[in-house]
């Protein structure tokens, strides 16, 4: 099954920021927990990941990603991996803000097949902006990481926008676009609805991947919370 969609990325709004460029406040942490069902290829799997963002200071941050995939009838290609990133906010004005940072991964639930599963390092620079435009909260964001393993390299570009579009409601899309050597190559859509109760944010989407060699859907439903 293929669906077109028209999209562009996306990273949690500013309040309760969970991706670059924004960093959380000082001591708080949130929370995320997200479950899947996908299809690969004709392949029915499942797949989990949990992720933390810790604000060390106004300008240091910490985030944790672990995600672990399952397949029904083919567990060989069963898969978990790791990614720790630390980042530094850079240069806050007029909504816009940006950040760099360094991390290391590991696992083919993260960083995919083509020797790209061993521990590798990463970098990230990002930038993005939060505000009011045409009487409604919106944002953007973008990001470019290069990620180094041992005979494999990959590159990403994130892109992402949000709008509220009431009191309580969040529509958000996401793109990814990677590109390595051995052949990688890939697209990535996703778009959620999330709902928003004080710290507790709830979410449900669709995410299609198209890669050179494999096509993947899935949907899911995450929930969040901010301590």
């Amino acid at each position: 099954m293929r669906i077109k969609l028209i999209l562009l990325a996306c990273a949690l709004p500013w309040p309760l920021a969970s991706a670059a460029p924004w960093i959380q406040e000082e001591d708080y942490l949130y929370v995320r927990g997200a479950y899947a069902i996908e299809q690969v290829e004709g392949l029915d799997a499942w797949r989990a990941d949990l992720f933390l963002d810790y604000g060390i200071d106004e300008n240091w941050g910490v985030t944790f990603k672990f995600e672990h995939i399952e397949y029904d009838r083919a567990r060989d290609f069963n898969s978990s991996g790791w990614r720790a990133t630390l980042r530094r906010k850079l240069i806050t004005r007029n909504g816009f803000v940006s950040a760099l940072g360094i991390g290391a991964s590991e696992g083919r639930a993260i960083n995919g097949e083509g020797g790209c599963g061993a521990f590798g390092v990463e970098v990230r620079g990002s930038l993005g902006w939060s505000g009011e435009w045409r009487e409604r909260n919106q944002f953007f964001t973008t990001e470019l990481a290069g990620r180094y393993h041992e005979g494999c390299e990959r590159q990403r570009l994130e892109l992402g926008v949000g709008q509220q579009i009431s009191d309580r409601f969040w529509m958000i899309s996401q793109t990814w676009l990677e590109r390595g050597n051995g052949g990688a190559e890939s697209v990535k859509y996703q778009s959620e609805l999330m709902w928003r109760r004080n710290a507790f944010d709830v979410s449900a989407g669709y995410r299609q991947e198209q890669g050179r060699v494999f096509d993947e859907n899935s949907i899911f439903l995450a929930l969040a919370h901010r301590y």
